[in-house]
């Protein structure tokens, strides 16, 4: 339904969405819980706060609105991986230039996410961000980590180095 939502693109939407998360999830319990690196065990307790956060980070991405940008940051920080994902392809459509520099500083410090996944889509925005700053901690991933080299390697080409 968030999605449906998200996809009507009716910027009304966005209060029920937000105290859908108030109501229903503990962001700052949430947020205090180390980054995993894998996805919740199935049938972990935490599976259906995190389908709902998720859904409601994506529902925010489709409606565009710069307003919810906090909401965003906080979910790019969130212990489950899923939720973190949703939350940096939120960015992507909300802020799609890095005008604004909390994207850019978010999309820098998720370079640092123990999930590769996440790591990827990090890369593809400091890229897009045209993030120069970023530079450094992507040719640390191209020696660190090489499950994200090739991301890296493709970010630091597009940015010019």
């Amino acid at each position: 339904r968030c999605d449906a939502l998200g996809r009507l693109g009716d910027r009304r939407a966005i209060q029920p969405l937000l105290a859908l998360v108030e109501h229903t999830i503990n962001v700052t319990l949430r947020t205090a819980r180390p980054k995993r690196r894998d996805n919740l065990a199935s049938g972990d307790a935490d599976i259906p706060g995190s389908i709902v956060y998720a859904a409601v980070v994506r529902a925010l991405g489709q409606l565009n609105e710069r307003s919810t940008l906090d909401v965003i940051a906080r979910a790019t920080n969130d212990f489950d991986p899923y939720v973190r994902t949703e939350a940096l392809e939120a960015l992507k459509s909300i802020d799609p230039t890095g005008s604004e520099s909390r994207s850019q500083a978010i999309a820098r410090e998720a370079l640092n996410d123990p999930r590769d996944t996440v790591v990827r889509l990090a890369c593809q925005l400091v890229a897009q961000y045209r993030d120069t700053s970023a530079v450094a901690p992507l040719q640390h991933l191209t020696q660190q980590r090489p499950e994200v080299a090739p991301a890296a390697y493709d970010a630091l080409k597009r940015l010019g180095e």
